[in-house]
Parts: C-alpha cells; sequence; structure tokens
C-alpha cells in the first residue's frame, strides 16, 4: 500500500505544478501553407519565363505571341514595353505575397 502511494505522488505533482503542459503555441498548418508556397514560386516561374520570351521577341512578334497564351493574369496589353512593365508588378506583386506569408526562398 505505501509503494503506490508514494509513486502515485509525483504523478500528482506533476498534474497540479503543471509540468506536463505544453507551451502556448499558436497552430499553423504547414501543410496548406506549404503549397501555397509552392504555387507562389510556379506562378513567378512563370512570370520570368514570359518576360524572357518577351525580352527576346521583336516589338512585332509580341501580339502574335501573345494571341496563343493565356497571359491574362499577367497583363492585358499588347505592346512590348507595357506587357514588360505589368510582368515586372506581377513579379513584385507575387514576391511581396510570398515574403509576407514567410515562404523558405525558392530551391
Amino acid at each position: 500500500m505505501k509503494r503506490t502511494l508514494i509513486m502515485a505522488l509525483p504523478v500528482v505533482g506533476m498534474f497540479m505544478t503543471g509540468c506536463n503542459q505544453t507551451p502556448d503555441i499558436p497552430f499553423v498548418d504547414s501543410g496548406k501553407k506549404t503549397s501555397e508556397c509552392i504555387v507562389l514560386d510556379e506562378k513567378l516561374v512563370k512570370v520570368d519565363k514570359f518576360t524572357s520570351k518577351i525580352r527576346s521577341l521583336p516589338a512585332s512578334q509580341v501580339q502574335p505571341y501573345l494571341a496563343t497564351l493565356p497571359s491574362y493574369w499577367i497583363t492585358s496589353s499588347v505592346e512590348k514595353r507595357i506587357v514588360l512593365r505589368d510582368a515586372a508588378r506581377k513579379k513584385q506583386q507575387l514576391l511581396a505575397e510570398k515574403q509576407k506569408m514567410e515562404c523558405p526562398p525558392a530551391k
């Protein structure tokens, strides 16, 4: 009987003092955050590829090239200078969103 009582005291003491409590850390769903960061990285890659392709084209070829792509989420213009400006703005917007979400740097 004494043995049971002695062994139970440390357990009771642990619950009474709160030694077994976890620290108050807000729960963050890292899986969702990670997938959103991956989507942002993919969009940044698309904007970079789009920008490099537009830069390599002569101004007269930009409009036919844009007609074949769904680039409406980057720009609605067909003038090369404006398209490049819109792409740079979109890239900055995506980078700001990525920084806001505290995403790790892309590999």
